[in-house]
């Protein structure tokens, strides 16, 4: 471990986080640093006494071959930009490996999915997007359709239930905990849907009009039928829905490549979800 003060440490953290992601503001970085950073989950290196590359390690679980392993996703990897142009964060992610020889998950953007596959990383998980034009207004199905808070240890169990199978990540209680607070910090929502007498998930946001489920546990072919009323719900005029990606040739659907992995080299089709936190 580099022999630095932990407020040194997060304070460095912190202005490579603003030179890598811009986009992100301070009350966004801060609300990371107080409700999700931990120490033990960082893998940083510094040259002249100056963290100029970093990559937060949080602890997850995938299943493999139908047996669940210890993974860590890597959220949040960023280079100093004065370091960039020389490959350095390929020494980086190699000496990463090196000292945590666990199954890596990454979300890279996409403009830099080629140069995580020259490091061995492989496109694995993905989504299928179902999107409708419309939002209707159906007074039937308006009244079975009830919204309430969704709750984090409600929706880890319903998670579980829904999603387990081959490629599946799963997050423990604080980091799903932790994905919900960011999510409503955001701008978001997170919310039980009750319709006649079931219940599903719905996290996701309204940006521009369209209403966007980022994770729901409604099985897809209701997903079909609801979406158009969910739209009209959070008074959207259009919406999208992501859902496990698999092999389809419904024309509504289409595929969204969201994470990659150092060993997921045979599951086309793994399902990672909650990959903001």
């Amino acid at each position: 471990m580099h022999d630095i003060l932990r407020t040194d440490l997060i304070t460095g953290l912190k202005l490579l986080w603003k030179e890598c992601f811009s986009e992100d503001d301070d009350a966004y970085i801060d609300f990371f640093f107080q409700n999700r950073f931990d120490e033990k989950n960082l893998y940083y290196e510094m040259e002249n006494g100056e963290i100029y590359a970093a990559v937060h390690l949080l602890p997850c679980y995938v299943t493999i071959d139908g047996r669940e392993q210890k993974a860590l996703y890597g959220y949040a990897g960023g280079l100093r930009k004065k370091f960039r142009g020389l490959d350095r964060f390929k020494g980086v992610v190699e000496n990463m490996l090196q000292k945590n020889p666990n199954v890596f998950l990454f979300c890279p953007k996409e403009s830099l999915v080629d140069y995580y596959k020259q490091m061995g990383f492989v496109p694995c998980f993905c989504q299928d997007m179902i999107e409708t034009d419309e939002a209707l207004q159906d007074e039937n199905k308006k009244n079975d359709l009830k919204i309430s808070p969704l709750e984090s240890a409600a929706y880890e169990n319903m998670r579980n239930d829904f999603f387990q199978g081959e490629g599946y990540v799963r997050w423990d209680l604080n980091a799903i905990d932790y994905a919900l607070k960011e999510k409503r910090f955001c701008g978001g929502f997170t919310h039980l849907l009750h319709y006649k007498e079931h219940q599903y998930a719905l996290i996701g946001e309204v940006k521009d009009q369209q209403l966007i489920l980022e994770e729901t546990t409604i099985p897809e072919e209701q997903l079909y039928d609801l979406l158009p009323s969910l739209c009209n719900i959070y008074g959207a005029s259009r919406g999208t829905a992501y859902v496990r990606g698999k092999k389809t040739s419904d024309p509504m659907c289409k595929k969204h490549l969201i994470g990659m992995s150092n060993h997921l080299i045979t599951h086309q089709n793994a399902y990672m979800g909650l990959t903001l936190i």
